[in-house]
């Protein structure tokens, strides 16, 4: 009787394949696919010192960076052409730069492991430098299969296969902590579990025939006139997206050439525990944010509705967590992870608001890639980053990174802000704003 209710309810509030359905559907899964991860954080940071924790967080802040420059950003137009044929060949472009992209990288490290090594202050085992472009390639082959899939609207399936790979990481990093080698371990259990969930993927997504038309739709003329119809996308996109991750990766940098990787690791605790959930579900709101904005910019000319209706429901969902955050957080960190984390607590409140600042922005910001505004995107991210380095040296001229990242949360904030502001404007069509 209960299951039958509970069916039916669903089915009215809730229907599937409606953007309330996709929106539920994929933030469900964003949200379990860090519910286990995070829960084993405390086994952890019981398994790995803050140094470990540093040294891993500037290896993902490079593949960070990097890889959003692997794939030309060719995997955000997958869900834009009205032509099937034209999906897969998009698909197909971003894997074949991926491609030459992973080669090029494996050269560099090849000929100046040593000058990067120093230059981004690590003291590692030179296998390390070779995972790295290990890693931005499975983050460029992630990224055109995941928007594929939401092409095809297989929301169940991305769901499932982010469970898995989150899951998969972090158990492999706390098996692979008895070899007792440091950072390599957390290393890689990020790469082999990233593997093994791409694979996955793959394999969903070929039994649901996400490859549909594949061979017919990848002549290399064809692909070459699509890749310059959609040149917005390397010419812009890639330059905004790269600055942003460099905005969101600049801190660990900066940490780490000013105050040590111990400090580091603190931080990368709060984006551990905050951020990484927060990204994530806030991936998820973008995703089913961008699916829809695009189709209704495509059939409407405007995506006001859902912009707003948007915004509304992630400021209802997220306040409150954030203030209890603001309130508990430096209490409750060492007792959850442990007394040497307690710096970690400190950190996280101070970057509360800035944190709910860009879990309400970051989704509806996509208007300016949906609407062809790129280039706004592009100029507010020049002064994101300058903001950051502004904070950080001034926190490096006081020696005290607390003034660091007061400052940084802050100008973030206000800048996150007027994007939002920026956002709206985009997404109202024309002749209603005039």
């Amino acid at each position: 009787m209960l299951t039958d209710t509970l069916s039916i309810l669903k089915s009215k509030y809730i229907p599937e394949g409606s953007y309330r359905g996709n929106f539920v559907t994929i933030t469900t899964g964003k949200i379990l696919s860090q519910v286990i991860p995070v829960l084993l954080v405390p086994v952890l940071t019981r398994l790995y010192t803050p140094s470990d924790f540093g040294v891993f967080a500037i290896f993902l802040a490079v593949i960070g960076v990097v890889s959003f420059i692997s794939n030309g950003r060719y995997n955000i137009a997958i869900i834009l052409p009205k032509k099937e044929e034209d999906v897969i060949r998009l698909f197909s472009i971003s894997v074949i730069i991926n491609t030459f992209v992973l080669i090029i990288l494996s050269l560099v490290v090849f000929l100046f492991g040593d000058v990067i090594a120093s230059f981004l202050n690590l003291d590692v085992p030179s296998i390390v430098l070779y995972l790295i472009p290990v890693g931005i390639f499975l983050v460029g082959l992630f990224e055109p299969l995941y928007h594929l899939g939401l092409r095809r609207k297989l929301f169940k399936v991305l769901a499932t296969g982010l469970v898995c790979k989150f899951t998969l990481i972090v158990l492999l990093k706390i098996a692979f902590a008895f070899f007792e080698i440091g950072s390599l371990c957390l290393i890689l259990g990020h790469i082999v579990g990233y593997g093994i969930g791409i694979f996955l993927l793959i394999a969903l997504l070929f039994y649901h025939k996400a490859f549909l038309k594949f061979r017919k739709s990848t002549r290399s003329k064809e692909l070459f006139n699509l890749a310059k119809i959609y040149k917005k996308f390397p010419m812009y996109s890639m330059p905004s997206d790269f600055l942003n991750e460099i905005a969101r990766q600049l801190p660990h940098f900066l940490l780490n050439s000013f105050f040590g990787s111990v400090i580091v690791g603190q931080y990368s605790l709060t984006q551990r525990v905050l951020q990484s959930p927060i990204t994530t579900i806030a991936g998820g709101i973008r995703d089913a944010f961008k699916e829809k904005a695009s189709r209704d910019y495509r059939e409407k000319g405007s995506c006001r509705k859902v912009f707003v209706d948007t915004l509304k429901k992630s400021s209802l969902f997220s306040i409150v967590p954030f203030v209890l955050l603001f309130i508990f957080a430096p209490v409750l960190v060492p007792i959850i992870f442990g007394p040497e984390w307690a710096p970690a607590g400190d950190y996280i409140r101070i970057l509360t608001l800035l944190f709910f600042l860009r879990f309400i922005v970051s989704p509806l910001s996509t208007v300016l890639f949906i609407t062809g505004k790129q280039v706004y995107k592009l100029i507010w991210e020049f002064f994101a980053v300058s903001s950051i380095i502004i904070s950080f040296w001034v926190g490096f001229v006081y020696y005290d990174e607390y003034i660091a990242l007061g400052i940084y949360s802050f100008s973030l904030s206000f800048l996150y802000i007027i994007l939002l502001l920026i956002s709206y404007n985009f997404a109202i069509r024309r002749n209603e704003e005039n």
